[in-house]
């Protein structure tokens, strides 16, 4: 009876750790495939888009530059109001003859200035461009971290396309492989050309986990370019055949496009403004400076017996002479304005080369694809030729090796063609200064 109550007892310990091992090993099984889930999201371009804006350290330097500089305005702006001070001291003096004795005063004081030669609204307009150029800065690193997660993005697509071509590149190695063992089997060819087939597989092997680890690199580099951490895992959603036909751009739209929209010719135009405004606040010191002024007073020998007094006027400061130093200024200024203006007429050439670059490009690789593809397609047929004559022995080896190499080479040049071209419409429209309105993603 007591062994059989020992039996019953340790089958129900079996049984309960066998239920709970299956508990445990389920709970690890849904938490991996949660875990595989939300590291293998689906994500398109307009998600690294956005996620760039949130998070790129860089992005979010030049924003946080903006938004010192419209800060400044608002300092700027406190120049027109009156100034208020409250004042209290107290003081342990002595006179010869009067002897020891304490002092008490407190009261308010007030400045209000009322011509400053125009220093005050030149400032104030100086600050505003100070800022029109910040936030042209700001959409200049914009559309180049679009550019460069864009470009990031498309390359990583690109790789994963390749892995397919070099998977499909060792099956066929491998199918070569069986193809010539089994006519050694028979005699129908020699031990050199089986050695050529292992070499065959061995390379496209090699291949294989070289293209695995660019994939592993760009999704790093896209990463990086967001601001996430690179060792993240996303499904890219493909943009394959999504292509952009140049032959709908025109050329001059583009140069005008580009000099009304590219964010680096509006932060230079602010910047001859400011100068502009510089060169008046450099002028103004030629004026008088007349400011307003008050004060309302308590004070005396004894605390609590302190007598009012009060006073208003008007304070004018004429600078008579100051060595030249205004005239100086004024003229450094000046100088200034002409050296911006001229470095206006250089960004002004290059972003006509840029565009006209760009343009070029996307040309040339939207005329490769289709070259690449008819490429492929001879290829593909070239090898089915070369194989079914090695099949009845009236090919070598080296000539099924040279057509699948050539296949494998054709497949790799028309997905480079591919993700080029999306590549190269990334940089077009970086050129024309049209990729800081994508997706929204310009802070209003």
């Amino acid at each position: 009876m007591v062994l059989n109550m020992r039996r019953f007892v340790g089958i129900k310990i079996v049984i309960f750790g066998i239920i709970t091992s299956l508990a445990i090993s389920g709970s690890l099984a849904f938490a991996w495939t949660t875990k595989d889930k939300n590291t293998n999201q689906k994500i398109d371009l307009n998600y690294c888009l956005k996620t760039a804006r949130d998070n790129n350290p860089r992005l979010n330097a030049a924003r946080y530059r903006m938004q010192s500089a419209k800060d400044a305005i608002a300092e700027a702006r406190a120049e027109f109001l009156p100034s208020v001070h409250a004042f209290s001291s107290y003081d342990r003096n002595y006179f010869e003859g009067a002897g020891e004795y304490d002092s008490y005063s407190s009261g308010f004081s007030f400045t209000q200035p009322i011509f400053r030669g125009g220093k005050i609204w030149q400032n104030y307009q100086e600050a505003k461009r100070e800022y029109e150029a910040a936030r042209q800065a700001y959409f200049t690193v914009l559309i180049d971290v679009i550019q460069d997660v864009s470009t990031s993005y498309f390359s990583t697509l690109e790789q994963k396309h390749l892995i397919t071509v070099n998977e499909e590149n060792l099956k066929s190695a491998k199918y070569h492989l069986e193809l010539t063992k089994a006519r050694f089997k028979v005699g129908l060819t020699n031990k050199a050309d089986v050695l050529k087939a292992r070499v065959e597989k061995a390379q496209a092997e090699v291949d294989l986990i070289k293209v695995k680890n660019e994939f592993l690199q760009a999704m790093a580099r896209l990463n990086k370019s967001m601001g996430v951490a690179v060792v993240r895992k996303f499904n890219l959603a493909d943009t394959y055949n999504n292509l952009l036909d140049p032959g709908k751009l025109n050329l001059i739209k583009a140069l005008d496009e580009a000099k009304a929209s590219r964010p680096e010719m509006k932060q230079i135009n602010a910047q001859i403004k400011k100068q502009q405004a510089a060169i008046k606040l450099a002028q103004s010191d030629f004026w008088p400076q007349v400011n307003a002024r008050g004060n309302y007073e308590w004070s005396g020998r004894e605390f609590n017996s302190q007598k009012r007094s009060w006073d208003v006027g008007v304070n004018l400061d004429i600078s008579l002479f100051s060595g030249f130093g205004t005239v100086a200024s004024v003229s450094k200024a000046r100088k200034v304005l002409l050296e911006l203006e001229h470095q206006r007429l250089d960004l002004s050439d290059q972003i006509d080369l840029e565009v006209y670059s760009a343009l070029l490009n996307l040309k040339a690789s939207y005329a490769e694809i289709d070259a690449t593809r008819q490429l492929v397609l001879s290829a593909e047929e070239n090898l089915r030729v070369i194989e079914g004559l090695y099949k009845e022995g009236l090919a070598n080896f080296i000539d099924v090796i040279d057509a699948q190499s050539s296949l494998t080479s054709a497949r790799t040049q028309h997905i480079q063609a591919i993700y080029k071209h999306h590549i190269n419409e990334t940089n077009y429209r970086r050129a024309v200064g049209s990729e800081a309105d994508f997706a929204g993603l310009v802070d209003q």
